[in-house]
């Protein structure tokens, strides 16, 4: 017990101390940009409803997973819509969120040895601390991501080595809470859970907890895709973009990876022909047109778009690559060119 509250404050202190670093700069309004889940955010709190992720008033939207806008509008209600008291509110959040999964990682590793507790708390910490990007930006989702992983792997090792009521009320809360952050993380429950039952059936023992969180999990689902269908007339499981990000994926990027030149110049929050065309279809037209070219990258060549997937998985896994093309600046253009160059697509302005 004692070298785990020595991980757990220590990941504390190396994690707010490197969260300043990154982050001190830009906790100034308009340093940064609260991207489509702070839209949705300032649209819930301003009595939109759950609307408008590229701002503009284009309505009902299922663009962005819940949580993380729940999060951010609750920030906003106590501290101001996108100012720069939210941001540093947003950015304590992240690390206590990063310092919880650093001590809920070390607490399900400690039964297998002392040193491999360090061992990956030490290799957690320097991820966060030095990955360019990474999970301590101020306004990353990432954080969540991994706070839930941390929970969701803590909740496996207690069920199977040491059940308890405690880890039985958190893994049914990770598996009603994971679905509406991320949906890849819907998917990573049910295989946990379906191992968990396998195990805890072979070996003699009741199943009833991974049931009951299956049933959280899929009561989740359920809600949200219901609120979906109710919003935008049609039923939209969790999210509504699945086809705009498989093209972007495996049509716009040749290999797969996520090019900056790729993924901005087709963001309807970047490019003001794409946000035209989004306002204009409305969010499941604008979705849907992006079906054919996939389908037809897909049937073209099943092999390539097969590659493109195990390529992403090998960046997630060991580093994602990322293709350059854009760079901050703070140059002040004149009006008639900063107009020109962000209708055109070169130029994204962010802040005042």
């Amino acid at each position: 017990m004692g070298q785990l509250r020595l991980l757990a404050w220590t990941g504390l202190s190396v994690l707010a101390l490197a969260a300043a670093v990154h982050n001190a700069p830009g906790l100034s309004p308009g340093m940064f940009d609260w991207a489509e889940p702070g839209n949705v955010a300032a649209a819930l709190v301003q009595g939109r409803g759950f609307s408008d992720p590229f701002d503009g008033g284009t309505g009902a939207t299922a663009w962005v997973s819940p949580v993380p806008v729940w999060v951010e509008a609750c920030t906003f209600l106590a501290f101001g819509v996108k100012t720069a008291a939210s941001a540093r509110a947003m950015l304590v959040l992240v690390v206590l969120g990063l310092a919880g999964a650093n001590a809920l990682l070390a607490s399900a590793l400690l039964p297998f040895g002392k040193w491999m507790a360090g061992a990956a708390s030490a290799a957690f910490l320097a991820y966060c601390a030095l990955v360019p990007g990474g999970p301590l930006s101020v306004l990353s989702e990432a954080w969540l991501d991994v706070l839930l992983s941390a929970a969701l792997l803590w909740a496996i090792v207690r069920s199977v080595s040491a059940p308890d009521a405690a880890a039985s009320s958190v893994l049914v809360a990770v598996a009603l809470v994971a679905p509406l952050e991320n949906a890849g993380l819907a998917v990573a429950v049910g295989l946990c859970l379906l191992g968990l039952a396998w195990g805890l059936r072979r070996s003699g023992r009741p199943v009833v907890v991974p049931i009951l969180a299956a049933a959280a999990a899929l009561s989740a689902v359920g809600a949200w895709s219901a609120r979906n269908a109710a919003a935008l007339g049609r039923l939209v499981p969790l999210k509504s973009n699945s086809w705009f990000e498989l093209n972007l994926a495996n049509v716009d990027s040749a290999d797969g990876l996520p090019r900056m030149e790729t993924v901005l110049r087709r963001l309807p929050y970047f490019d003001v022909a794409e946000f035209k065309r989004y306002s204009e279809l409305g969010e499941l037209r604008y979705v849907d047109s992006f079906r054919k070219p996939a389908l037809d990258a897909l049937r073209a060549d099943p092999l390539h778009f097969a590659g493109n997937v195990l390529r992403r998985l090998g960046a997630a896994v060991a580093f994602c690559r990322r293709e350059g093309g854009g760079e901050a600046t703070s140059f002040r253009f004149r009006p008639g060119d900063a107009g020109r160059l962000a209708a055109s697509g070169e130029l994204i302005m962010t802040g005042p």
